[in-house]
């Protein structure tokens, strides 16, 4: 599982009037991903974790919710727990498998 392959489906979350943007950075701050909502005004943002080792040292991945209306991570299936993200964060999956490009 790549960053790359995680980008590819995330951009399809995002809907009509939606915005896919890599990268979106805040001040000093920058977060992976954010799918912006154009009519809703709505900023979806993403921290992509592809290894454990860097999930572990990640200490600064929560102050994303700064700057975005909603903050997931997401990661290969079972690299993190569902109880390692606190709430009010989400925690999307993404399978590995051939024959689908969908979250768990």
């Amino acid at each position: 599982m790549t960053i790359e392959g995680i980008h590819q489906v995330l951009k399809r979350l995002g809907g009509f009037g939606s915005h896919y943007i890599r990268e979106f950075t805040y001040q000093s701050m920058r977060i992976d991903a954010a799918i912006i909502d154009m009519r809703s005004r709505w900023i979806r943002g993403f921290e992509i974790k592809v290894n454990r080792s860097d999930w572990l040292k990640d200490e600064k991945w929560m102050h994303y919710s700064e700057f975005v209306s909603s903050l997931s991570v997401v990661c290969p299936t079972e690299l993190i727990k569902p109880e390692e993200v606190n709430k009010p964060f989400g925690l999307l999956w993404k399978q590995i498998e051939r024959n689908t490009g969908d979250f768990v």
